[in-house]
């Protein structure tokens, strides 16, 4: 329509493993961060695009170097590039393991993209009241028990929902 601004609503952004040898853990924080989603009943709710950060399991030998290889932590910073160039996305979460976070954060500074990063374990930590009841959602919804991860996943993506960022900046304001 003539006249009309549109503001495409707001993306946040996951890179987590979802083969190898951390795929399942990887599977359990990206639960996490989908139960935070699903438990707000505010009208803000951005939309969540998820990347595998182990580029999609082991390498096949007929690919480039790397690719598919779950130990290649460029997988992430591709990840980080790919979510960094939709203007919508707000920020991105990963940092699932140290040499992850590394890639990711070289990434994330380059495209000027905040980066939320769950191996922080200081930073992102649940109070005891709010743990007890992410772990009840948690095992009702998915019948299974989160791990630590998991609940900094869920922490992580809690805190950005308390944020309601439109914007990088708003977003990075916010933090």
């Amino acid at each position: 329509m003539a006249g009309c601004s549109h503001r495409a609503s707001p993306v946040v952004g996951i890179d987590v493993p979802l083969a190898g040898p951390d795929g399942a853990r990887g599977i359990l924080a990206l639960q996490a961060v989908r139960l935070a989603l699903d438990e707000r009943t505010s009208d803000y709710s951005p939309r969540l695009e998820v990347r595998d950060a182990s580029g999609g399991g082991f390498a096949d030998p007929h690919e480039d170097e790397g690719a598919g290889d779950w130990r290649n932590p460029g997988f992430a910073a591709k990840n980080v590039r790919s979510l960094a160039s939709n203007g919508s996305v707000v920020a991105v979460i990963g940092g699932f393991n140290d040499a992850i976070a590394s890639a990711e954060t070289q990434a994330a500074r380059h495209e000027r993209v905040p980066l939320l990063l769950a191996n922080r374990t200081q930073l992102w930590k649940l109070n005891a009241s709010r743990q007890r009841r992410f772990e009840g959602a948690y095992r009702r919804r998915y019948r299974e028990a989160p791990d630590a991860t998991a609940a900094r996943y869920y922490a992580i993506m809690s805190r950005t929902l308390d944020c309601r960022a439109a914007s990088r900046d708003e977003l990075a304001h916010c933090l």
